[in-house]
């Protein structure tokens, strides 16, 4: 005669019980995510670069493209899926190549990358962001454009540092000191409009062409030479320094003529200018630019 399962033994189905919590177990011991295959919520996070949204980013991404890992720990895994096998974790900042894609799989646009160490494997586009339109290294004295703003100045070279500031797309600055490698990132001290300096990623810069820049970019200039302002808005002091008395503020391209300096002090190199609308006063050298043509005599003003 067969017996219904109800009527099976007590440690029957207690054996049967502990299977399946057994197996429950196992399951939920992948339920530590790694950042790829976490729910797709949007989550703000700011970079040294600039504001990216995690797990929601729509940026699709081409073959040479590169690229850098803008919310970590990112799983590098050996194949296009959240179940592949992860070859290394990647930090926030890592810089990567994208070698191709995209694959959709698991809910994810999958990329194959490689590493600056020469590592490949695939990860989920959703929390990789572009690197700027760098041009490679820069210089000190180099004058540099925003190519992908907006993008944070911080107090020291490092992500994790405070950001005193930010540069907008298009914005022009100068190179003071650098590169420092930190946080995946060649870091560039610049100077803001205001004569202040801080840290950027020079991931997001790119040499600027100025009108009449003359590649003086050591602030060299002489007594006489025309100079026309390189980076909107920086002040107009009453004296080289700066803690001096601000007198205006210069529009871009203003042009002038130097009559005294150069004199170095608080970073700058400082020359006394003249022009007939904003009459005489004191500039750092390097945000001005040479004008070749020269500055008009007075009687053709």
């Amino acid at each position: 005669m067969t017996r219904s399962i109800r009527s099976a033994p007590r440690w029957l189905i207690a054996m049967i019980v502990c299977a399946l919590l057994a197996a429950g177990i196992a399951y939920g011991s992948n339920g530590a995510r790694a950042q790829d295959n976490s729910d797709a919520t949007s989550t703000s996070t700011t970079t040294d670069d600039s504001t990216v949204t995690a797990a929601s980013n729509d940026t699709s991404f081409s073959a040479g493209d590169s690229v850098f890992v803008s919310d970590g720990p990112l799983n590098l895994r050996e194949a296009a899926g959240t179940s592949k096998n992860v070859v290394l974790k990647l930090p926030t900042g890592t810089p990567l190549t994208i070698v191709s894609g995209p694959t959709v799989n698991g809910g994810y646009d999958w990329y194959k990358v490689t590493t600056e160490d020469d590592d490949t494997g695939w990860v989920a586009g959703e929390f990789l962001s572009p690197t700027g339109d760098s041009s490679g290294d820069f210089s000190v004295g180099d004058k540099v454009v925003v190519a992908d703003g907006p993008l944070n100045i911080r107090k020291s070279a490092s992500i994790d540092a405070d950001i005193a500031d930010t540069f907008a797309t298009g914005d022009v600055t100068s190179i003071v000191d650098g590169p420092t490698t930190a946080d995946g990132h060649d870091w560039y001290k610049v100077n803001f409009p205001q004569e202040n300096t801080g840290w950027v990623a020079g991931d997001f810069l790119a040499l600027a062409d100025v009108p009449g820049d003359s590649g003086n970019s050591d602030a060299d200039f002489a007594v006489g030479d025309a100079l026309r302002v390189a980076v909107d808005h920086i002040n107009f002091r009453a004296d080289a320094g700066t803690d001096a008395e601000v007198l205006a503020t210069l529009d871009l391209n203003a042009l002038f003529v130097v009559r005294d300096g150069p004199i170095s002090a608080d970073g700058y190199t400082w020359y006394k200018v003249f022009n007939y609308y904003y009459g005489e006063g004191w500039v750092a050298g390097e945000l001005m630019t040479l004008d070749p043509n020269g500055f008009p005599a007075e009687s053709g003003s």
